[in-house]
């Protein structure tokens, strides 16, 4: 399911339609196999179609919202990252 939101990605940057996204999913059958063996439905599919949907057109200029959960970072881990005035050694 992580490899969901790239790939929709791709299919937008490359102007692929929904029908042909829909077609080109097809093109898998051995994930459409396994999918309907572990979930009983091709879920694969359906859940780029459903990002695919919620990303053609915003209904308004806002942020996108990941499904991705990141891990918790502790902040001590990141303090510093981008502060350009410390110099690495």
């Amino acid at each position: 399911m992580l490899r969901c939101e790239p790939d929709t990605a791709y299919f937008h940057l490359y102007g692929i339609a929904r029908d042909d996204v829909d077609y080109i999913m097809e093109m898998f059958p051995i994930v459409k196999r396994k999918d309907e063996a572990a979930h009983g439905e091709y879920r694969t599919k359906r859940v780029i179609l459903e990002i695919y949907d919620a990303t053609a057109q915003p209904s308004t200029p806002s942020r996108a919202v990941s499904r991705i959960r990141p891990c918790s970072i502790r902040r001590r881990q990141i303090r510093g990252c981008g502060d350009r005035s410390r110099r690495h050694r």
